[in-house]
């Protein structure tokens, strides 16, 4: 998966679990950059309580109303059930989602 410069900056300092300084570069981002979902998700999963991490997952609803991964996170938060990290490595390859077996 392909991600801004600044989102990889930010999952480095996730992967050495300094969140502040990854919340910081989200932050940032996401003024310049609101239309970034992925961001939205990382920095709702890294952020502090889970106010917070709804807050954030409800700003990314406004930007991407549709997006079921912000929805699935949000109702997963409301249950009292801990947001897991956003999926780095999508399931379905990039090339495999335009397949259509229905030509074969």
């Amino acid at each position: 998966m392909v991600y801004a410069p600044q989102v990889e900056d930010a999952l480095r300092y996730i992967d050495q679990n300094n969140k502040t300084a990854a919340q910081r570069i989200l932050a940032k981002h996401l003024q310049a950059n609101p239309f970034d979902e992925d961001a939205w998700l990382w920095l709702a999963y890294i952020l502090p309580t889970r106010y917070q991490q709804l807050q954030a997952l409800a700003e990314c609803l406004k930007y991407f109303p549709g997006s079921s991964r912000a929805q699935h996170n949000q109702d997963m938060l409301r249950l009292g059930i801990p947001m897991a990290p956003p999926n780095l490595f999508p399931d379905i390859p990039p090339e495999a989602e335009s397949y259509d077996s229905r030509k074969f």
